[in-house]
């Protein structure tokens, strides 16, 4: 949401206010366009179209009503996710939380899962060959993975003083890279395979996981996207299972490892 004070310096100067009126209609603008926000926000949360731990709606209508500033929500937000106890003493709200959560996801999945196939028959009429289309396909992944950076730096507040190289995102951003590469090489495999009937609802949802990949040991993940996974983390030192049979061995196999290493 905009800055409520910039709103209605904006509003005042696009309706040529002189600067006596400014300075005795400024606060009042300022407090409409408050609570107009928290009503906004208010009625998201009611709806369930804003999804928040158990508890911290009044957080989320301070923060629009600028009590406190979305940094600190963002703050907040994550501290009572990590606060187990507080989570596990609402539990009877936990179940509603949930429940948004696996409706926002399966919303997003499914609204991917239609824009996959349309962007695919799109493809498929191309006038361009086959290797020709698929480097195209790898500029367009590197320019996702770097908007989507940039749109964490400007919601972040923070202003880079030059632009990083393509590496260096993937070093520092291992996450946002796995999920945008996991979804892209997964579409393109399907887009130029030949398997475009096969892209379903579940494509978004799988990617989005693969965010968490980088960051442990072994993920588990489905066997179509498992080559993918394993290609956006190589060098991350993660074992991607794409059977569930496997996982067990997988698991044993590194717990030996650890135990010969600590021996040695």
């Amino acid at each position: 949401m905009r800055d409520c004070t910039t709103r209605a310096n904006l509003k005042l100067s696009e309706r040529g206010a002189s600067r006596e009126l400014r300075r005795r209609a400024l606060p009042e603008l300022v407090r409409m366009y408050r609570e107009e926000n928290a009503a906004k926000v208010a009625e998201l949360l009611k709806r369930g179209k804003i999804t928040c731990p158990p508890g911290l709606e009044r957080q989320f209508i301070d923060a629009a009503r600028e009590k406190i500033t979305w940094n600190q929500l963002t703050d907040a937000y994550f501290d009572a996710l990590n606060d187990f106890e507080r989570l596990a003493s609402s539990i009877d709200v936990a179940p509603e939380f949930a429940a948004r959560l696996r409706r926002i996801v399966r919303e997003a999945s499914e609204a991917n899962g239609r824009a996959s196939r349309v962007m695919a028959e799109r493809v498929s009429r191309l006038s361009e060959t086959e290797v020709e289309k698929r480097a195209g396909w790898r500029k367009w992944e590197e320019a996702m993975v770097r908007e989507i950076v940039a749109t964490h730096f400007e919601k972040s507040d923070i202003l880079p003083t030059r632009e990083f190289s393509f590496e260096e995102i993937k070093t520092a951003c291992p996450g946002i890279y796995a999920m945008v590469v996991t979804d892209w090489r997964f579409l393109a495999h399907a887009f130029f395979g030949g398997n475009q009937k096969g892209l379903s609802d579940s494509v978004y949802a799988d990617s989005l996981h693969a965010m968490y990949a980088p960051y442990v040991d072994v993920f588990r993940t489905d066997s179509e996207m498992a080559d993918h996974v394993r290609a956006a983390v190589v060098g991350r030192g993660t074992s991607v299972v794409g059977k569930l049979s496997k996982l067990v061995e997988e698991l044993e196999s590194r717990l030996a490892r650890r135990e010969i290493s600590s021996h040695a």
